[in-house]
């Protein structure tokens, strides 16, 4: 296992948790109505059905881009415990080949 490759990719998935944060903050909000009480996309037939297709897709976006860095956080714990669970593994083996190593030179 090339622990520094997998250390990257944490970083990599922490990178991309933290952008999508900052999307989901910056996310445009729909917007019911003007002060006039009129959509922003007007109230004729054609800009009615934009807004019914784009309010829905609009709302949904903040709420998605958080479930996405919620995601890509989770994964990149998991990730950083699943390398440090490696490096852990790699030094106890090596501290048994050390010993075992150590035991066969002595009955030489």
């Amino acid at each position: 296992m090339d622990l520094a490759e997998l250390g990257r990719a944490v970083m990599s998935f922490h990178d991309a948790a933290q952008a999508a944060g900052r999307a989901a903050s910056t996310a445009p909000r729909p917007i019911a109505g003007s002060a006039f009480g009129v959509a922003p996309w007007g109230g004729d037939p054609l800009g009615a059905a934009f807004g019914n297709q784009y309010a829905g897709t609009s709302e949904q976006l903040p709420e998605a881009l958080e479930a996405l860095r919620a995601l890509l956080t989770v994964t990149a714990g998991k990730l950083a415990a699943a390398r440090d669970g490696f490096a852990a593994a790699e030094g106890r083996a090596t501290e048994e080949a050390a010993g075992l190593s150590r035991v066969i030179r002595g009955r030489d």
